[in-house]
């Protein structure tokens, strides 16, 4: 997890970047890490505050991955850096990017106030680069890295980009997807995007008015509201939603003189949020929600038809 502090450095309060690894059962803390001490505030790209009465937020993590060999890979918005840390003393093993990077950076393999930085299976480093802001690039891109440790040299192997190009000043993930599928959640700009194997866009959402999301992920997701069906009767025509629900295959009418002798009398495909069919001559009316064997959901309350 990662934790902040505010500290006092040279007679400035600063924002202390820290990341801690707990062991919830025992009720320990395995480590507890902290960029004072080992990141000099001159690696940041964050510009002091003028105000003595504003801290500054010099480092500032945002992403923490488990390594191959079980250490550490933590991404720091304000100093451009993936830093690989001893999971065991908490030392700085080598920085990927930034003012002091242990590897060059060759062809547009620089980024600039990156997040959700990630070791993938292949070996491959995946970050999300905001490069913004201020703005460094035309616009954000996720950017896959390979690392030559005997040469010391990060390659650039692949990017993904959105068009029309998007430039997000901050947040952003990408999250693979099973056959090679890639979804990029576009942070400060309200978009995701699911790409293919070969990089074409099979998803292009976006959020209705001024949102934007911290990161996106793609899993399959049941809803079963706690509520009943809904139902509603307009100009001779029955209404049967149920917010939430994500199983609904079909909808089951039930009819009848009095509730008690309702009976099915219909059953249609679920069409959309809301399904509308002609309402049954009687004098009590509700619906049943079906998943696709025909299994009962839920049902709503009875409706009187006046």
């Amino acid at each position: 997890m990662t934790t902040v502090r505010h500290v006092i450095v040279d007679g400035h309060e600063v924002i202390d970047g820290g990341v801690q690894e707990l062991d919830l059962r025992a009720k320990r803390v395995l480590l507890d890490w902290h960029s004072i001490g080992h990141v000099a505030l001159s690696e940041s790209y964050s510009k002091e505050p003028r105000r003595r009465d504003v801290s500054y937020d010099y480092f500032h993590v945002n992403a923490i991955d488990v390594d191959k060999d079980g250490n550490l890979l933590v991404s720091a918005r304000n100093t451009h850096t993936v830093y690989k840390i001893d999971r065991r003393s908490g030392r700085i093993l080598w920085r990927l990017g930034g003012k002091r990077s242990d590897f060059a950076l060759g062809p547009r393999a620089r980024f600039a106030w990156q997040h959700d930085a990630r070791r993938l299976p292949n070996g491959l480093i995946r970050i999300f680069d905001n490069g913004a802001a201020p703005r460094w690039y035309p616009q954000s891109r996720v950017i896959y890295l390979h690392l030559d440790f005997q040469t010391k040299r990060a390659r650039l192997v692949r990017i993904v980009v959105h068009r029309p190009p998007l430039i997000s000043i901050n947040q952003g993930n990408a999250q693979a997807l099973p056959r090679g599928h890639l979804l990029v959640g576009w942070g400060h700009e309200p978009y995701v995007t699911e790409y293919d194997r070969y990089g074409r866009v099979l998803l292009d959402l976006r959020f209705a008015g001024v949102l934007n999301s911290y990161r996106a992920f793609r899993y399959q997701w049941v809803g079963r509201p706690t509520g009943r069906p809904s139902t509603a009767i307009y100009r001779g025509r029955l209404y049967a939603s149920w917010n939430g629900a994500t199983q609904i295959a079909y909808w089951q009418l039930l009819a009848g003189p009095t509730i008690g002798a309702m009976r099915p009398v219909r059953t249609v495909s679920r069409r959309g949020f809301e399904t509308s069919v002609p309402a049954p001559r009687h004098a009590w009316i509700a619906v049943r929600a079906l998943d696709s064997r025909g299994r009962t959901l839920g049902a709503s309350r009875p409706l009187a038809r006046h």
